[in-house]
């Protein structure tokens, strides 16, 4: 199971910050948590949770979406439900929780609603790592890698060069990508954001798995440093 927990908070001015958000959240969860997960954690390369935040300049509201991939990650979904404030780096005053919101996910249930074709959108900058570099060129099998490897290691099921292989033999019907940079402790990231609409025509034998990694993607996000924010995205049903 995944533990989902989505928290809207008051955030205002932000302006500078918005890109930064979710990495100085991340940051603050680091000081919520006992400090042996957390060195845990900075030791993972394959981190248990992702997380990322969506801002509304003109409500000054951001909705932060955390979700836990084990259960020994649903630690860090509790922690910031619990805080009614959070002193955030660079922001004058704490944000103030207005509302929390968690629950359990049932991938299964999620993937019975899938037919035909979905819609990845891709909500926050999405980008791959390779030789040491960062990446956001338009190839999916790049980005789902880091997905497909948190899928077989979580849930227990696939190989990740299988589920690799399933990406790439998608044929997109349409499309529409820009780039978008994100700052990380002054490193700025070029990514890509967008939508890429897919269609589900694989043998039955492999339907059922493309599926359920699409939907585990929205839990997981797409491509590197996706628990400080980046490659958040969400599956529409079309």
């Amino acid at each position: 199971m995944i533990f989902s927990t989505e928290i809207t908070y008051s955030v205002p001015c932000l302006k500078d910050n918005i890109s930064a958000l979710g990495v100085k959240l991340h940051g603050a969860v680091m000081g919520l948590i006992p400090s042996e997960f957390g060195d845990e954690l900075h030791k993972n390369s394959v981190q248990p949770f992702s997380m990322y935040c969506l801002y509304d300049e003109k409500s000054e509201k951001a909705i932060v979406r955390v979700y836990a991939l084990s259960d020994k990650a649903r630690i860090i979904n509790n922690a910031l439900s619990d805080a009614d404030e959070i002193k955030i780096y660079g922001i004058s005053s704490p944000i103030k929780k207005i509302n929390s919101v968690s629950r359990e996910i049932d991938i299964n249930k999620e993937v019975d609603k899938i037919k035909d074709k979905v819609r990845l959108n891709i909500l926050t900058p999405a980008i791959y790592r390779s030789g040491g570099r960062s990446f956001c060129t338009p190839e999916l099998t790049r980005f789902f890698r880091s997905t497909a490897e948190k899928f077989t290691l979580f849930t227990g099921e696939g190989d990740t060069d299988y589920l690799c292989g399933l990406i790439s033999k998608i044929h997109l019907t349409d499309y529409s990508l820009s780039g978008k940079s994100y700052n990380i402790s002054g490193n700025i990231y070029n990514g890509m954001t967008g939508f890429v609409d897919i269609p589900i025509t694989k043998k039955d034998a492999d339907k059922e798995f493309f599926k359920k990694l699409l939907v585990f993607s929205q839990y997981s996000g797409i491509g590197a440093k996706t628990a400080m924010g980046m490659g958040g995205v969400k599956i529409e049903i079309i």
